[in-house]
């Protein structure tokens, strides 16, 4: 078998008792698993690690849970990334308590422009479903990441919206990384993976069960400089979530709901306690000025021969001139969506006709 790159910790993760808590206490005092390793066991009480935990670190041989555990990662295409690592996101690092090891299928990034979580029930109604999967795609349109637990009902709308727009997407899972739950959404992780990336604390071969998704949910807020709750009902995980990232300082946002709608209790109730109200994707963009430039075009020559256009872009350009204009106010003259109209915005500048400018007009 290959070697994996921070094998060292899943050794550590094994070990009856340590847990994510205590190996990051562990990091934090002594760098690197290795290094754990190496310590003493009165080094490791000293740092805290009740004794019997401290034994079993210095005595430590590969488990079989251990060795079962890499073959998994390696068959899936899972790495493992930690604390001390550089692409390890620092939303997450900087939260109340980040976990020390994450494994990751896809691409993981230490920083982000914009990212939001979007959650909800799994039972949503056709409004939450459509609310939901056009959030979710006009944020991904304007390369918003979006944030989700990959559940049935508004999780994979949320990713599958954001997938549609060409955005990056991250799942987080309450289980092993080398399991798809639910199962029917086996071809939607490994799109994410190829878009963005699936993500869990827990070690391979860990089933779902319901008292690991409370875990799961803080990390989709930890991750996230809001949380959307789209539809959710009186008891909805959705509802954990965005109590962690109002307890973490993240934003709340919450999608309105009928008054005698089930599915929209819990976010009706959000909003009576003071989340922002989302009817567009501008309610929760707008939040985010400092960090978040919307994307604006401008042309840089005179209209092409015609037969460098195509009949779209023709149109697009017409209403183009030196001066920069917001790719919203495009959609608003041509009467479409900015994930219709980006692919077309793409071509144009690869064809050197326009240039895309960097934050707002003036």
């Amino acid at each position: 078998m290959l070697r994996v790159k921070n094998e060292a910790y899943v050794d550590l993760l094994s070990i009856e008792g340590l847990g994510q808590t205590r190996l990051a206490r562990l990091m934090d005092a002594f760098g690197s698993a290795e290094e754990i390793f190496a310590k003493s066991k009165a080094e490791l009480k000293e740092a805290g690690i009740p004794q019997k935990i401290a034994a079993r670190i210095v005595s430590y041989a590969r488990s079989r849970v251990a060795a079962e555990a890499l073959k998994q990662l390696e068959r899936c295409g899972a790495r493992i990334v930690t604390i001390l690592d550089s692409d390890y996101p620092l939303l997450l690092k900087s939260s109340p308590q980040p976990p020390a090891v994450l494994f990751v299928r896809g691409a993981l990034r230490a920083e982000e422009k914009l990212v939001v979580a979007m959650v909800g029930t799994r039972h949503p109604t056709g409004y939450g479903r459509a609310a939901a999967e056009r959030l979710a795609r006009e944020l991904g349109a304007r390369g918003v990441v979006i944030v989700s637990g990959a559940a049935r009902g508004i999780d994979s709308l949320a990713h599958k919206g954001c997938l549609s727009a060409g955005g990056r997407t991250v799942a987080v899972l309450g289980c092993g990384i080398d399991i798809p739950y639910p199962p029917e959404n086996e071809e939607l992780f490994d799109r994410i993976a190829a878009q963005g990336a699936v993500i869990t604390e827990f070690l391979p071969r860990t089933v779902p069960e319901r008292g690991l998704f409370p875990r799961r949910n803080r990390i989709i807020a930890w991750l996230s400089h809001g949380v959307v709750a789209v539809e959710a009902g009186p008891r909805s995980g959705a509802l954990i979530t965005a109590r962690w990232a109002a307890d973490a300082g993240r934003d709340v946002f919450a999608v309105p709901g009928g008054i005698f709608s089930e599915q929209s209790t819990g976010t009706n109730r959000l909003l009576r306690d003071g989340a922002k109200l989302v009817s567009r994707v501008e309610d929760i963009l707008e939040e985010y000025a400092a960090v978040y430039q919307p994307v604006s075009v401008a042309g840089t020559q005179d209209m092409p021969d015609d037969s460098a256009l195509s009949d779209e872009e023709k149109r697009i350009y017409r209403l183009l001139g030196p001066e920069p204009i917001h790719v919203d106010n495009l959609v608003e003259k041509l009467g479409t969506t900015s994930s219709a109209i980006l692919p077309t915005l793409l071509g144009m500048e690869l064809k050197g006709v326009i240039k895309q400018l960097p934050g707002m007009p003036a």
